[in-house]
């Protein structure tokens, strides 16, 4: 029996998606009855249990994250197991830290979606992005490999069972499902929030003329340093940027309109975010916005949704799996590239930086978007076309290939 062992971590501001795509490795590597132990030394008890559910063991360890001591704690716990295969995944894992490892007789692979670590000592690397990263070949050594590409992207099993089973009815648009990611860490949900509840607004009242709650300005300032919030309702405001109130009357779903029905919104706010009960009061003004923790169940959401509004992480390659068209933000640096990548290969709507919009602005674009049955059908079809749901095995597949080469040199 082979062990692998996977070293990565989740917080409020790593957030779970290494956490999450780790899993979908453990998932297909299990599949030989082979053992799986995550080394962490962060992560929610909720995602931990999450993955002690799936009968993998974790193992805390009590070190500030990429340290020397994170390395050698590491080390005793592979020692410990036998065990001869190690995956890193986080960008604090980088050449220097890999470099700590070096002496000891393991196979390195690092799962590095923007060729940031530099670890020279992988022999294999793992990029599942649909865009070339920064990976320069001379820095791996001669006998690294690089994985690169959404032939190697990593969904779960339970995405792989969902396998593009349902046909759309893209004419009919009233489900949207909202997803951040694990953290959120610029709480970018309450702007989504605040922007579907504009497209409540009673049709006689004026554009504008309801206080206009900023997300930004009034709590967790620090998560905005830098930021200045244009749309607070005491600055002066363009007409010309907001929407036009008779396009909003029948998509409010007063009841007098059969071809724009009131629309629903599930929000979901990961394992690692810390405003879970402040979304939920928020969102309990309006019937139609429900706020979830940590679902289960996220295949069966995304299948339900009509479209999706997130973060232009790991969750795109899901959401493009299952056909579900997306518009998208750049939460955080390494994911400008994948927007606008997403964009360029029709699968999603580039929406950028979150801090360009104003609730009134994306309630506009979100409206729009429900207008546009022919683009979110290219969108679900791009999707599906670009992503087969067989990553997780392939990667499988290399690492064994590595193992057995190393087991015979």
């Amino acid at each position: 029996m082979s062990i692998l062992v996977i070293r990565a971590d989740s917080n409020s501001e790593i957030g779970s998606g290494h956490i999450m795509r780790c899993l979908a490795l453990a998932q297909a590597w299990a599949e030989n009855s082979d053992k799986v132990v995550f080394i962490c030394a962060e992560i929610p008890l909720n995602l931990k249990n999450r993955i002690e559910n799936e009968d993998f063991t974790v193992i805390k360890i009590e070190s500030q994250i990429g340290s020397l001591e994170d390395a050698q704690k590491t080390l005793a716990e592979i020692d410990n197991l036998k065990a001869r295969l190690l995956v890193l995944d986080g960008y604090h894992f980088d050449s220097g830290y890999a470099g700590n490892l070096r002496n000891y007789p393991i196979n390195l692979v690092s799962i590095d979606d923007w060729g940031l670590t530099n670890n020279r000592y992988a022999k294999l690397i793992i990029d599942q992005n649909i865009y070339p990263s920064n990976f320069s070949i001379p820095y791996t050594t001669e006998q690294g490999k690089i994985l690169q590409g959404p032939h190697f992207s990593l969904l779960r099993k339970e995405f792989r069972k969902m396998r593009k089973v349902e046909n759309r009815d893209f004419e009919k648009c009233r489900k949207i499902l909202v997803t951040l990611g694990g953290s959120d860490p610029f709480n970018v949900s309450e702007l989504v929030i605040e922007s579907l509840k504009l497209l409540k607004v009673h049709p006689k009242e004026p554009w504008g003329s309801r206080s206009s709650h900023c997300p930004h300005d009034s709590h967790n300032v620090g998560d905005f340093q830098g930021s200045s919030c244009s749309h607070s309702p005491h600055n002066s405001r363009n007409s010309g940027d907001f929407p036009n109130l008779s396009d909003f009357t029948t998509f409010r779903g007063s009841g007098d309109s059969q071809d724009f029905p009131n629309f629903q919104a599930q929000v979901i706010a990961g394992a690692a975010n810390p405003r879970f009960e402040h979304l939920k009061r928020i969102a309990n003004t309006q019937q139609n916005i429900t706020v979830l923790l940590m679902v289960d169940d996220m295949t069966e959401k995304m299948q339900w949704a009509d479209f999706a509004i997130g973060a232009a992480g790991s969750t795109c390659w899901e959401l493009a799996f299952l056909g579900v068209p997306a518009m998208v933000f750049a939460v955080i640096e390494n994911q400008y590239n994948t927007a606008q990548a997403l964009e360029e290969k029709g699968i999603a709507t580039n929406l950028g930086h979150f801090r360009n919009w104003t609730p009134e602005k994306l309630a506009q674009r979100i409206y729009e978007f429900q207008k546009d049955p022919k683009k979110r059908a290219s969108q679900s079809a791009a999707g599906k076309l670009l992503f087969d749901g067989l990553g997780a095995k392939r990667v499988v597949q290399e690492i064994k290939t590595l193992e057995e080469f190393c087991h015979q040199n």
